[in-house]
Protein backbone atom coordinates (compact mmCIF):
# COMPACT_ATOMS: atom_id res chain seq x y z
CA UNK A 1 0.00 0.00 0.00
CA UNK A 2 1.35 3.43 -0.88
CA UNK A 3 1.99 6.05 1.78
CA UNK A 4 -0.02 9.21 2.40
CA UNK A 5 -0.21 11.78 -0.38
CA UNK A 6 1.47 14.92 0.93
CA UNK A 7 -0.75 17.33 -0.98
CA UNK A 8 -4.08 15.69 -0.15
CA UNK A 9 -6.69 16.95 2.32
CA UNK A 10 -9.82 15.12 3.45
CA UNK A 11 -12.55 17.31 4.96
CA UNK A 12 -15.37 15.86 7.06
CA UNK A 13 -18.63 17.53 8.13
CA UNK A 14 -22.12 16.40 9.10
CA UNK A 15 -23.85 17.85 6.05
CA UNK A 16 -23.65 20.71 3.58
CA UNK A 17 -26.70 22.51 4.89
CA UNK A 18 -26.94 26.27 5.11
CA UNK A 19 -24.78 27.51 7.96
CA UNK A 20 -21.60 29.33 8.81
CA UNK A 21 -19.46 26.23 9.32
CA UNK A 22 -20.63 24.65 6.07
CA UNK A 23 -19.90 27.85 4.17
CA UNK A 24 -16.45 28.15 5.74
CA UNK A 25 -15.54 24.56 4.93
CA UNK A 26 -16.64 25.07 1.32
CA UNK A 27 -14.61 28.26 0.95
CA UNK A 28 -11.53 26.61 2.42
CA UNK A 29 -11.85 23.42 0.37
CA UNK A 30 -12.26 25.36 -2.88
CA UNK A 31 -9.26 27.56 -2.09
CA UNK A 32 -7.08 24.56 -1.20
CA UNK A 33 -8.08 22.82 -4.43
CA UNK A 34 -7.23 25.99 -6.33
CA UNK A 35 -3.80 25.99 -4.70
CA UNK A 36 -3.03 22.59 -6.15
CA UNK A 37 -3.93 20.28 -3.30
CA UNK A 38 -6.04 17.18 -3.90
CA UNK A 39 -9.20 17.76 -1.86
CA UNK A 40 -12.02 15.43 -0.81
CA UNK A 41 -15.10 16.57 1.13
CA UNK A 42 -17.14 13.89 2.90
CA UNK A 43 -20.51 14.46 4.55
CA UNK A 44 -22.02 12.14 7.15
CA UNK A 45 -25.54 12.78 5.88
CA UNK A 46 -26.71 12.80 2.24
CA UNK A 47 -25.77 15.75 0.04
CA UNK A 48 -28.47 18.20 -0.96
CA UNK A 49 -30.94 17.65 -3.76
CA UNK A 50 -30.59 19.89 -6.85
CA UNK A 51 -32.56 23.10 -6.51
CA UNK A 52 -32.26 23.31 -2.72
CA UNK A 53 -30.29 26.10 -1.00
CA UNK A 54 -27.70 23.60 0.20
CA UNK A 55 -27.03 22.57 -3.40
CA UNK A 56 -25.21 25.87 -3.91
CA UNK A 57 -22.34 24.66 -1.72
CA UNK A 58 -22.30 21.28 -3.46
CA UNK A 59 -22.15 23.00 -6.85
CA UNK A 60 -19.29 25.26 -5.73
CA UNK A 61 -17.25 22.25 -4.63
CA UNK A 62 -17.93 20.27 -7.78
CA UNK A 63 -17.17 23.24 -10.02
CA UNK A 64 -13.77 23.51 -8.30
CA UNK A 65 -13.01 19.85 -8.96
CA UNK A 66 -13.35 18.75 -5.32
CA UNK A 67 -14.27 15.11 -4.80
CA UNK A 68 -17.54 14.68 -2.86
CA UNK A 69 -18.46 11.66 -0.76
CA UNK A 70 -21.55 10.80 1.27
CA UNK A 71 -21.04 8.32 4.09
CA UNK A 72 -24.69 7.31 4.48
CA UNK A 73 -27.72 7.36 2.19
CA UNK A 74 -30.15 8.28 4.98
CA UNK A 75 -30.29 11.08 7.55
CA UNK A 76 -30.19 8.51 10.39
CA UNK A 77 -27.71 5.91 9.23
CA UNK A 78 -26.08 3.47 11.64
CA UNK A 79 -23.20 5.17 13.47
CA UNK A 80 -21.12 2.01 13.27
CA UNK A 81 -21.70 1.77 9.53
CA UNK A 82 -20.80 5.44 9.06
CA UNK A 83 -17.57 4.93 10.99
CA UNK A 84 -16.74 1.86 8.92
CA UNK A 85 -17.45 3.70 5.65
CA UNK A 86 -15.30 6.66 6.69
CA UNK A 87 -12.44 4.39 7.71
CA UNK A 88 -12.59 2.58 4.37
CA UNK A 89 -12.64 5.87 2.45
CA UNK A 90 -9.63 7.19 4.35
CA UNK A 91 -7.61 3.99 3.97
CA UNK A 92 -8.34 3.98 0.23
CA UNK A 93 -7.34 7.62 -0.34
CA UNK A 94 -4.47 7.88 2.18
CA UNK A 95 -4.79 11.65 2.72
CA UNK A 96 -2.00 13.55 4.45
CA UNK A 97 -4.48 15.29 6.74
CA UNK A 98 -8.07 14.93 7.89
CA UNK A 99 -9.85 18.17 8.87
CA UNK A 100 -13.26 17.89 10.52
CA UNK A 101 -15.81 20.63 11.18
CA UNK A 102 -18.41 20.61 14.00
CA UNK A 103 -18.96 18.32 16.95
CA UNK A 104 -20.27 15.09 15.37
CA UNK A 105 -17.65 15.13 12.62
CA UNK A 106 -14.93 16.03 15.12
CA UNK A 107 -15.80 13.07 17.32
CA UNK A 108 -16.06 10.70 14.36
CA UNK A 109 -12.69 11.82 12.97
CA UNK A 110 -11.03 11.18 16.31
CA UNK A 111 -12.61 7.80 17.03
CA UNK A 112 -11.79 6.38 13.60
CA UNK A 113 -8.18 7.58 13.58
CA UNK A 114 -6.56 4.40 14.94
CA UNK A 115 -8.17 2.30 12.20
CA UNK A 116 -7.90 4.84 9.38
CA UNK A 117 -4.21 5.58 10.09
CA UNK A 118 -4.43 9.19 8.94
CA UNK A 119 -1.08 10.88 9.73
CA UNK A 120 -2.57 14.22 10.85
CA UNK A 121 -6.04 14.90 12.30
CA UNK A 122 -7.21 18.47 12.87
CA UNK A 123 -10.63 19.11 14.40
CA UNK A 124 -12.33 22.47 13.99
CA UNK A 125 -14.51 24.11 16.65
CA UNK A 126 -16.97 26.60 15.20
CA UNK A 127 -18.66 27.93 18.33
CA UNK A 128 -17.94 28.85 21.93
CA UNK A 129 -20.01 25.88 23.14
CA UNK A 130 -20.65 22.29 22.06
CA UNK A 131 -24.22 22.45 23.33
CA UNK A 132 -25.66 23.28 19.91
CA UNK A 133 -29.44 23.74 19.88
CA UNK A 134 -29.68 22.33 23.43
CA UNK A 135 -28.32 25.57 24.89
CA UNK A 136 -25.31 26.46 26.97
CA UNK A 137 -25.19 24.85 30.39
CA UNK A 138 -27.40 21.97 29.27
CA UNK A 139 -26.82 18.35 30.28
CA UNK A 140 -26.19 17.49 26.62
CA UNK A 141 -23.57 20.23 26.41
CA UNK A 142 -21.80 18.84 29.47
CA UNK A 143 -21.67 15.35 27.97
CA UNK A 144 -20.27 16.73 24.72
CA UNK A 145 -17.59 18.66 26.59
CA UNK A 146 -16.60 15.47 28.38
CA UNK A 147 -16.40 13.46 25.15
CA UNK A 148 -14.30 16.10 23.42
CA UNK A 149 -11.94 16.39 26.39
CA UNK A 150 -11.61 12.60 26.58
CA UNK A 151 -10.70 12.27 22.90
CA UNK A 152 -8.27 15.17 22.57
CA UNK A 153 -5.38 12.71 22.48
CA UNK A 154 -6.70 11.34 19.18
CA UNK A 155 -6.26 14.69 17.38
CA UNK A 156 -3.03 16.53 16.68
CA UNK A 157 -4.59 19.92 17.24
CA UNK A 158 -7.95 21.68 17.24
CA UNK A 159 -8.77 25.01 15.64
CA UNK A 160 -11.24 27.55 17.03
CA UNK A 161 -12.59 30.31 14.82
CA UNK A 162 -12.27 33.04 17.44
CA UNK A 163 -9.98 33.90 20.34
CA UNK A 164 -13.03 34.35 22.57
CA UNK A 165 -14.25 30.81 21.86
CA UNK A 166 -10.76 29.47 22.53
CA UNK A 167 -10.58 31.20 25.91
CA UNK A 168 -14.00 29.89 27.00
CA UNK A 169 -13.29 26.32 25.95
CA UNK A 170 -9.93 26.32 27.73
CA UNK A 171 -11.50 27.86 30.85
CA UNK A 172 -14.16 25.12 30.76
CA UNK A 173 -11.42 22.49 30.75
CA UNK A 174 -12.36 21.10 27.34
CA UNK A 175 -8.93 21.85 25.84
CA UNK A 176 -5.46 22.61 27.09
CA UNK A 177 -3.89 25.81 25.77
CA UNK A 178 -1.42 23.95 23.57
CA UNK A 179 -4.19 21.89 21.95
CA UNK A 180 -6.35 24.72 20.58
CA UNK A 181 -5.25 27.29 17.97
CA UNK A 182 -7.19 30.19 16.44
CA UNK A 183 -7.81 30.64 12.74
CA UNK A 184 -10.64 33.05 11.98
CA UNK A 185 -13.37 32.66 9.38
CA UNK A 186 -12.72 33.96 5.89
CA UNK A 187 -14.78 35.81 3.30
CA UNK A 188 -14.60 36.67 -0.39
CA UNK A 189 -14.83 40.43 0.04
CA UNK A 190 -15.81 41.08 -3.58
CA UNK A 191 -19.10 39.16 -3.33
CA UNK A 192 -20.59 41.48 -0.70
CA UNK A 193 -19.05 44.76 -1.87
CA UNK A 194 -21.83 47.36 -1.96
CA UNK A 195 -19.80 49.28 -4.54
CA UNK A 196 -20.38 46.36 -6.95
CA UNK A 197 -24.12 47.02 -6.92
CA UNK A 198 -26.68 49.46 -5.62
CA UNK A 199 -29.73 49.56 -3.40
CA UNK A 200 -32.64 47.73 -5.01
CA UNK A 201 -35.91 49.65 -4.47
CA UNK A 202 -37.92 46.74 -5.88
CA UNK A 203 -36.38 44.34 -3.38
CA UNK A 204 -37.13 46.70 -0.52
CA UNK A 205 -40.66 47.20 -1.79
CA UNK A 206 -41.22 43.43 -1.84
CA UNK A 207 -40.95 43.58 1.96
CA UNK A 208 -43.18 46.65 2.20
CA UNK A 209 -40.17 48.92 2.82
CA UNK A 210 -40.22 52.42 1.35
CA UNK A 211 -37.26 54.54 0.32
CA UNK A 212 -37.52 56.70 3.45
CA UNK A 213 -37.84 53.71 5.81
CA UNK A 214 -34.85 52.42 7.75
CA UNK A 215 -34.38 48.73 7.00
CA UNK A 216 -32.63 46.51 9.52
CA UNK A 217 -31.57 43.05 8.34
CA UNK A 218 -31.11 40.06 10.63
CA UNK A 219 -29.90 36.71 9.30
CA UNK A 220 -29.86 33.30 10.98
CA UNK A 221 -31.76 30.18 11.83
CA UNK A 222 -34.90 30.74 13.88
CA UNK A 223 -33.45 28.97 16.90
CA UNK A 224 -32.67 29.78 20.53
CA UNK A 225 -29.07 30.76 19.78
CA UNK A 226 -30.07 33.75 17.62
CA UNK A 227 -32.54 35.06 20.25
CA UNK A 228 -34.97 36.70 17.85
CA UNK A 229 -37.62 36.99 20.59
CA UNK A 230 -35.40 39.58 22.28
CA UNK A 231 -34.94 41.36 18.95
CA UNK A 232 -38.72 41.60 18.49
CA UNK A 233 -39.08 43.13 21.96
CA UNK A 234 -36.36 45.63 21.01
CA UNK A 235 -38.24 46.43 17.82
CA UNK A 236 -41.41 47.03 19.81
CA UNK A 237 -39.52 49.69 21.79
CA UNK A 238 -37.87 51.14 18.70
CA UNK A 239 -40.90 51.64 16.47
CA UNK A 240 -42.54 53.78 19.11
CA UNK A 241 -39.72 56.30 18.67
CA UNK A 242 -39.05 55.63 14.97
CA UNK A 243 -42.25 54.52 13.20
CA UNK A 244 -40.41 54.24 9.88
CA UNK A 245 -38.28 51.35 11.19
CA UNK A 246 -38.53 48.01 9.38
CA UNK A 247 -36.90 44.64 10.11
CA UNK A 248 -36.43 41.59 7.87
CA UNK A 249 -35.28 38.35 9.52
CA UNK A 250 -33.94 35.99 6.85
CA UNK A 251 -33.86 32.39 8.03
CA UNK A 252 -35.92 29.39 9.01
CA UNK A 253 -36.18 27.18 12.08
CA UNK A 254 -38.23 25.68 14.86
CA UNK A 255 -39.08 29.02 16.49
CA UNK A 256 -41.05 30.29 13.51
CA UNK A 257 -44.45 29.56 15.06
CA UNK A 258 -43.60 31.15 18.39
CA UNK A 259 -42.15 34.21 16.65
CA UNK A 260 -45.30 34.56 14.55
CA UNK A 261 -47.39 34.39 17.72
CA UNK A 262 -45.17 37.01 19.35
CA UNK A 263 -45.61 39.25 16.32
CA UNK A 264 -49.39 38.78 16.33
CA UNK A 265 -49.52 39.78 20.01
CA UNK A 266 -47.42 42.89 19.42
CA UNK A 267 -47.96 46.11 17.51
CA UNK A 268 -45.33 45.24 14.94
CA UNK A 269 -47.65 44.38 12.07
CA UNK A 270 -46.13 45.84 8.92
CA UNK A 271 -42.78 46.45 10.62
CA UNK A 272 -41.28 42.93 10.64
CA UNK A 273 -40.96 40.35 7.86
CA UNK A 274 -40.08 36.65 8.16
CA UNK A 275 -39.43 35.65 4.54
CA UNK A 276 -37.67 32.35 5.36
CA UNK A 277 -34.38 31.25 3.83
CA UNK A 278 -33.11 33.61 1.16
CA UNK A 279 -30.64 32.95 -1.65
CA UNK A 280 -29.90 36.62 -2.33
CA UNK A 281 -28.01 37.69 0.78
CA UNK A 282 -25.57 39.99 -1.09
CA UNK A 283 -28.52 41.84 -2.64
CA UNK A 284 -30.30 42.02 0.72
CA UNK A 285 -27.24 43.50 2.40
CA UNK A 286 -26.79 46.05 -0.36
CA UNK A 287 -30.43 47.10 0.02
CA UNK A 288 -30.47 47.31 3.84
CA UNK A 289 -29.49 50.25 6.02
CA UNK A 290 -28.02 48.27 8.91
CA UNK A 291 -27.44 44.77 10.26
CA UNK A 292 -28.55 43.60 13.69
CA UNK A 293 -27.38 40.44 15.45
CA UNK A 294 -29.13 39.50 18.72
CA UNK A 295 -27.46 36.14 19.46
CA UNK A 296 -27.02 34.61 22.91
CA UNK A 297 -23.87 32.76 21.85
CA UNK A 298 -21.74 32.53 18.70
CA UNK A 299 -18.40 31.48 17.32
CA UNK A 300 -17.39 34.06 14.73
CA UNK A 301 -20.54 35.19 12.87
CA UNK A 302 -20.09 35.19 9.11
CA UNK A 303 -22.96 37.61 8.67
CA UNK A 304 -21.07 40.38 10.48
CA UNK A 305 -18.18 40.03 8.04
CA UNK A 306 -20.62 39.97 5.14
CA UNK A 307 -22.43 43.09 6.36
CA UNK A 308 -19.12 44.87 6.92
CA UNK A 309 -18.05 44.01 3.38
CA UNK A 310 -21.27 45.71 2.26
CA UNK A 311 -20.18 48.71 4.37
CA UNK A 312 -23.22 48.49 6.65
CA UNK A 313 -23.19 49.73 10.24
CA UNK A 314 -23.89 46.85 12.63
CA UNK A 315 -25.53 46.51 16.03
CA UNK A 316 -24.50 43.25 17.67
CA UNK A 317 -24.52 41.43 21.00
CA UNK A 318 -21.29 40.84 22.89
CA UNK A 319 -20.95 37.10 22.31
CA UNK A 320 -18.30 34.77 20.90
CA UNK A 321 -15.74 36.51 18.72
CA UNK A 322 -17.93 39.53 17.93
CA UNK A 323 -15.39 41.97 19.34
CA UNK A 324 -12.78 40.48 17.00
CA UNK A 325 -14.97 41.65 14.11
CA UNK A 326 -16.44 44.91 15.38
CA UNK A 327 -14.76 47.99 16.79
CA UNK A 328 -17.37 49.27 19.21
CA UNK A 329 -18.31 52.84 18.35
CA UNK A 330 -16.30 52.79 15.12
CA UNK A 331 -17.64 50.04 12.84
CA UNK A 332 -20.73 49.28 14.89
CA UNK A 333 -22.23 49.16 18.36
CA UNK A 334 -21.87 46.23 20.77
CA UNK A 335 -24.42 45.57 23.54
CA UNK A 336 -25.01 42.88 26.14
CA UNK A 337 -26.99 39.83 25.06
CA UNK A 338 -30.59 39.26 26.23
CA UNK A 339 -31.12 43.00 26.86
CA UNK A 340 -33.88 44.29 24.53
CA UNK A 341 -33.69 47.85 25.84
CA UNK A 342 -29.94 48.10 25.20
CA UNK A 343 -30.43 46.59 21.75
CA UNK A 344 -33.21 49.06 20.94
CA UNK A 345 -31.16 52.02 22.18
CA UNK A 346 -28.17 51.03 20.03
CA UNK A 347 -30.35 50.58 16.95
CA UNK A 348 -31.94 53.96 17.63
CA UNK A 349 -28.50 55.57 17.94
CA UNK A 350 -27.52 54.28 14.51
CA UNK A 351 -30.79 55.44 12.95
CA UNK A 352 -30.32 58.93 14.37
CA UNK A 353 -26.86 59.25 12.79
CA UNK A 354 -26.42 61.22 9.61
CA UNK A 355 -25.98 59.30 6.37
CA UNK A 356 -22.33 60.34 6.33
CA UNK A 357 -21.76 59.02 9.86
CA UNK A 358 -23.31 55.67 9.00
CA UNK A 359 -21.27 55.44 5.80
CA UNK A 360 -18.09 56.17 7.74
CA UNK A 361 -18.98 53.47 10.28
CA UNK A 362 -19.68 50.97 7.51
CA UNK A 363 -16.45 51.75 5.67
CA UNK A 364 -14.45 51.26 8.87
CA UNK A 365 -15.94 47.79 9.14
CA UNK A 366 -15.14 47.00 5.53
CA UNK A 367 -11.51 48.03 5.94
CA UNK A 368 -11.20 45.84 9.04
CA UNK A 369 -12.56 42.78 7.23
CA UNK A 370 -10.46 43.37 4.11
CA UNK A 371 -7.29 43.64 6.19
CA UNK A 372 -7.83 40.64 8.47
CA UNK A 373 -10.36 38.17 7.06
CA UNK A 374 -10.01 38.02 3.27
CA UNK A 375 -10.16 34.40 2.11
CA UNK A 376 -6.57 34.30 0.80
CA UNK A 377 -5.25 35.62 4.14
CA UNK A 378 -7.05 32.97 6.17
CA UNK A 379 -6.16 30.21 3.69
CA UNK A 380 -2.49 31.15 4.15
CA UNK A 381 -2.88 30.54 7.89
CA UNK A 382 -4.40 27.11 7.25
CA UNK A 383 -1.59 26.34 4.83
CA UNK A 384 0.97 27.25 7.47
CA UNK A 385 -0.73 25.00 10.03
CA UNK A 386 -0.83 22.09 7.57
CA UNK A 387 2.86 22.52 6.77
CA UNK A 388 3.72 22.65 10.46
CA UNK A 389 2.07 19.32 11.19
CA UNK A 390 3.12 17.69 7.94
CA UNK A 391 6.72 18.26 8.99
CA UNK A 392 6.08 16.23 12.15
CA UNK A 393 4.85 13.12 10.32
Amino acid sequence: MSGPSGDSIFFLIGSLGIGGAETQLTRLAVEMQRRGRRVTVATIQPTARPGTPQAELVAALRDAGVELLTLTSTSRGSRLKVAWTLTAALRARRPAVLISFLYHADLLARLTRPASRVPVVITSVRNESFAGRHGQGSFRGGIRNLLMRSTNFLADVAVANSAAAREKLIAAGVFRERDLRVIHNCIDTAVFDRRAGSRNPELRASFGVGETDFLWLAVGSLEEQKDFPTLLVAMDHLVRAEPNTRLVIAGEGRQRSSLEIQLADSKLSGHVGLPGIRHDLPALLKSADGLVLSSRWEGLPNVIMEASCAALPVVVTDVGGVRELVRDGQSGLVVQAKDPEALANAMHTVQRMSVEERERMGQTGRTLVEDAFAHHTIANRWDALLEEYASKV
